[in-house]
């Protein structure tokens, strides 16, 4: 029995889209007794190709805990996604049951309609308290944590956006350096009610990869980028529009990323050049 377990393991984690395809085959009753035979988080794969509507029919009829778990396990979007489409109550008890800190971020994401700004953003973004020095920060955290972000989101103690850091140019800042003082005013900000086909429009597409939402008090919520619009504009959104948001979409997204690859090459040699 063990081997069969780790032969469908197999299967799920090298091709969850076939396997997805395999789940919707079956009644959700069959999918939840296979699925208890997993641990959460690879249940969680299993989920990430299948359809939102079969996954709400398979956690409606999880115990509370057993459908918090596997919830906790799925990327933040594709929870808020497949819970929004819940009963309340059934929603509220797998909320009930999530770890805090995912539980939070989920409720962020139900509490905007789809097809807005706030439905999609990413609420795991790398923050940072403006008045953190850059060494502590590289100490406690490790730059290779923050080196694969596009931007590391500078805040006050109350949450609001102060600015957004290069993270070349964090690398290279002095330890006593305070991070406000790195950090420079986002191109825009986002109104998390701001529908996505306006979204996608804003010009600054074409100079930065993310952008930040933010609530009427300035309250950092999330960031919203290329990713998630590509993903929108690619699941069918509009025909003719859809296909030229797409097209300006992915134009924009190639021009920022040639731009970024330059930057980030010099600001390694200028580095490399301070250190040495």
């Amino acid at each position: 029995m063990q081997a069969e377990q780790n032969l469908v393991i197999r299967f799920l984690e090298t091709d969850p889209a076939a396997a997805a395809r395999v789940l919707e085959r079956h009644s959700p009753e069959q999918v939840v007794a296979f699925s208890d035979q997993l641990t959460p988080e690879l249940t969680a794969v299993a989920f990430a190709g299948v359809t939102a509507g079969v996954v709400v029919r398979c956690m409606a009829l999880m115990e509370p805990v057993r459908a918090a778990a596997v919830a906790a396990s799925m990327p933040h979007t594709s929870c808020a996604n497949v819970l929004r489409r819940m009963d309340p109550d059934a929603r509220k008890a797998i909320l009930d049951a999530m770890p805090v800190v995912a539980r939070e971020r989920v409720r962020r994401l139900i509490r905007y309609p789809e097809g807005t700004a706030g439905s999609v953003m990413e609420t795991d973004a790398p923050v940072l308290p403006a008045d953190g020095f850059a060494g502590e920060v590289r100490e406690r955290l490790g730059f290779p944590a923050l080196a694969a972000a596009r931007g590391i989101w500078v805040v006050d103690r109350g949450g609001k956006l102060l600015g957004v850091m290069d993270p070349c140019e964090f690398s290279g800042a002095g330890d006593k350096v305070r991070l406000a003082d790195l950090a420079s005013r986002p191109r825009a900000t986002i109104s998390p009610h701001a529908a996505l086909s306006t979204v996608l429009r804003q010009p600054e597409w074409t100079q930065t990869d993310e952008l930040p939402v933010v609530d009427l008090d300035g309250v950092l919520l999330g960031v919203i980028g290329h990713r998630q619009l590509r993903a929108w504009a690619g699941a069918g959104r509009g025909s003719d529009e859809g296909d030229a948001f797409r097209t300006m979409l992915g134009l924009g997204e190639l021009m920022w990323l040639g731009l970024h690859g330059l930057v980030d090459a010099v600001a390694s040699a200028v580095i490399a050049e301070q250190k040495s």
